[in-house]
């Protein structure tokens, strides 16, 4: 095999490699979303700790399309006010001296919520009863049925196959971050229909782990 053959196939096997690789974390990030199971990771930072929460929108809305009525609205608000009150959700050893900074929640459900109770939603409703005075009811069985039942079934059909989730990071400032050692959780309390069982990984500056949750405890930072 000459040098050009020889780089050819060391090219080739490289894309293979690749493509393999891609096309497992793509399986293994679909196979992910189960709902009452969820991913979070505890680390130790300089200045305290940052925990991140990977977790399907079902456990903590009870459901992943966008919210329709007052009640799902209310639900979805009363959701995200229990995941940014962190010091509520966690707490660390006292030796460590922490407090809790911030939290951020990302979710396209809590994205549309947002806009659909800042106008958008209004705005939305007047646009309907608008084309609707101005169509005059004209071919409205046809349209009903047309657009009504077969596009909304068509909606929710591709609503009903459809992944939601919901990422969300807290950080908290600790006096002392080389001291914690434990920190304890109220994940399943908090939503006591959603979370079943939590796959927890660990970092801190001299060691990491992992454990497995099925209720609410402590999770300790030490080999």
């Amino acid at each position: 095999m000459n040098k050009k053959t020889s780089l050819l196939a060391s090219a080739c096997l490289l894309v293979c490699a690749q493509t393999v690789l891609a096309e497992k974390h793509e399986m293994e990030q679909h196979g992910s979303h189960e709902h009452g199971a969820a991913r979070l990771t505890v680390a130790t930072t300089d200045t305290g700790l940052e925990l991140a929460l990977e977790t399907p929108a079902a456990n903590v809305f009870g459901f992943e399309h966008n919210a329709k009525t007052e009640e799902e609205h209310h639900v979805v608000h009363e959701a995200i006010e229990t995941l940014e009150a962190g010091a509520d959700l966690f707490s660390v050893n006292d030796a460590a001296g922490c407090s809790f900074d911030k939290a951020e929640v990302e979710s396209n459900i809590a994205e549309k919520h947002d806009k659909d109770k800042h106008g958008d939603h209004d705005d939305h409703k007047d646009e309907k009863h608008d084309d609707h005075k101005d169509d005059d009811h004209k071919d409205e069985k046809h349209d009903d049925h047309k657009d009504g039942d077969h596009d909304g079934h068509k909606d929710h059909e591709g609503e009903e196959e459809s992944h939601s989730d919901v990422d969300v990071t807290w950080t908290f400032k600790c006096e002392k971050p080389a001291a914690i050692e434990t920190v304890s959780t109220k994940l399943f309390s908090a939503f006591p229909k959603g979370f079943e069982d939590i796959d927890v990984e660990w970092i801190t500056a001299n060691s990491s782990g992992k454990t497995e949750l099925k209720k609410d405890d402590t999770i300790t930072l030490k080999q």
